[in-house]
């Protein structure tokens, strides 16, 4: 980020001799979704920060339950059922 204009910088246009673009990445929501859970169960086999794991597995709930209410497809699993109290 540029310090004294706030903006982003822009991508190297040449990367050892070769010309590129600057990078774009586009990914669907059920992508989205895949990746999240994929990384949360690497994140729990490391050992990693519970919070860190936790809050992405929010975040892909919050994706599932928008792709269920925009395909207009309920989800089959209750989560109410599977969590326990503390």
């Amino acid at each position: 980020m540029n310090q004294r204009s706030g903006a982003m910088a822009k991508a190297p246009q040449e990367i050892a001799g070769i010309k590129r673009g600057a990078p774009r990445r586009r990914i669907t929501k059920k992508q989205a979704v895949r990746h999240l859970i994929h990384a949360a169960v690497r994140m729990i086999a490391a050992a990693e920060d519970p919070f860190a794991i936790h809050l992405i597995i929010q975040s892909a709930d919050k994706l599932l339950i928008d792709l269920s209410k925009r395909l207009k497809k309920p989800l089959t699993l209750n989560w109410a059922e599977t969590i326990k109290d503390e």
